[in-house]
């Protein structure tokens, strides 16, 4: 039960890093909003909050919450297990990762200002949560995949994006303003998984 549950949560964490990434051209410093994930044959509800280099993603994927805390100054994400009182901790140091822990100022006139290996067309303008957004697309030429992204002219917050690989993620009911710290902290009484130990376990009993 706890391995499946971890597997539904590097899942999980795969869709936040590319939230974040999108999310390191935001200028509001900290908001909250609801969000919602689709694509790949998944369907995901629930919140996010972001607290300056910090921001924590909480979602119901078939009957299972998750909860993910990343740190983009320390590089390191935990995922929370509510039901089991326990928590994950991961490096997002690794490759292919780079962007998800750059938080740049977003500049709504050069989106791709200070970004490497990256470019951005604008396609105009759309509507996103009753909101007329500018329309722009985000290329990475090193790795080939792009995003279409509907950025908020007030406050900078891409309200939609939609990636190459079929990924889509949308906020609605945004709220701007000081995000309490202890949501960017692990709870009292949680435990740290071992990893290391969980996964060899499988291994034994799967011979």
């Amino acid at each position: 039960m706890t391995r499946r549950i971890v597997v539904r949560s590097l899942i999980f964490l795969t869709v936040l890093l590319v939230t974040v990434a999108t999310l390191a051209q935001v200028r509001a410093s900290q908001f909250s909003a609801d969000m919602k994930t689709t694509g790949k044959g998944m369907a995901s509800t629930g919140k996010i909050y972001l607290g300056g280099p910090k921001v924590r993603m909480e979602m119901m994927a078939q009957g299972h919450q998750s909860i993910v805390i990343a740190d983009s100054q320390r590089k390191m994400s935990y995922i929370l297990m509510p039901a089991q009182h326990m928590y994950m901790e991961m490096s997002t140091e690794g490759k292919g990762q780079k962007r998800s822990q750059d938080w740049r100022t977003y500049d709504p006139a050069n989106p791709c200002a200070n970004m490497t290996d990256t470019t951005c067309e604008k396609l105009g303008t759309g509507l996103a949560d009753n909101r007329l957004c500018p329309k722009w697309k985000f290329t990475n030429t090193k790795q080939g995949t792009s995003s279409t992204t509907w950025v908020d002219q007030k406050t900078g917050i891409p309200i939609r994006t939609e990636t190459s690989e079929g990924t889509v993620t949308e906020f609605t009911n945004i709220k701007e303003g000081p995000q309490s710290p202890s949501l960017f902290e692990i709870p009292a009484g949680y435990s740290k998984m071992d990893m290391g130990a969980m996964m060899q376990g499988a291994q034994g009993r799967n011979k």
